[in-house]
């Protein structure tokens, strides 16, 4: 199984954005989601996002055969939200990587090795902890609004949508708010804001994999912006 430092994962973030939102090639972001893809399996298939590589390539062969195809009017207008769509896809997957990957504690001390301030440290590392703690709960809620088919009692479409996005949002919010005060809490708990000097078990050295996947990603940012400038030429 491939394990990768948090710097790596990082960088691997930061190339993914670059060549997709600034530089904005196409085949440079077509490998972006290969190498992903890949590395995905390779940390393993729980970590594998199946349905956004289906929904890229759906977006993919809409840009390229469907749209061509329709009025000049409604393809400027869908073309729009397709290429906005496709291009998030590759920075959501690098997002969904390195939160289900990352360990809380070796963010602290990769981090804490690395001198960086503390306040950006524990903004992180909650950060880290917040998202699969909301995914949690919205599995929670979906499984009561199967017990409870509320919806399905409304008989007009609108008040369906509604009432579904009532019963799903609100919760939510007030689960996002007290996930929030528990996660501080317990942070405070552990003594995140201890001034001492902390130990670093979790703190991992940079592997020739770690080298081997950054060299690539220089690789990538020099050949995207080596396209975009022949492309502006």
């Amino acid at each position: 199984m491939l394990r990768l430092d948090i710097r790596t994962k990082i960088i691997i973030l930061l190339t993914i954005s670059t060549s997709t939102f600034i530089v904005n090639t196409l085949w440079i972001e077509v490998l972006c989601v290969i190498i992903l893809s890949g590395m995905q399996l390779a940390f393993g298939k729980k970590v594998f996002s199946k349905w956004l590589v289906f929904a890229y390539v759906i977006l993919f062969f809409a840009q390229c055969t469907l749209l061509p195809l329709m009025p000049t009017v409604v393809e400027a207008a869908l073309s729009v939200i397709v290429v906005q769509f496709r291009s998030m896809i590759p920075l959501l997957m690098g997002i969904l990587m390195i939160v289900r990957t990352t360990k809380v504690n070796e963010l602290i001390a990769t981090m804490t090795k690395m001198k960086i301030p503390k306040p950006a440290t524990i903004t992180l590392a909650v950060t880290l902890r917040y998202f699969p703690a909301i995914v949690e709960e919205w599995s929670h809620i979906r499984e009561a609004m199967r017990l409870r088919p509320i919806a399905s009692t409304q008989k007009s479409i609108p008040k369906k949508i509604a009432v579904n996005v009532e019963c799903y949002l609100v919760p939510l919010f007030i689960a996002a708010s007290k996930t929030a005060d528990e996660l501080t809490a317990a942070a405070l708990t552990r003594g995140i804001e201890n001034p001492t000097q902390r130990t670093c078990r979790g703190y991992h050295q940079i592997s020739r994999i770690d080298i081997f996947i950054i060299i690539l990603c220089v690789i990538i940012i020099f050949t995207a912006g080596i396209a975009k400038v022949m492309s502006l030429c």
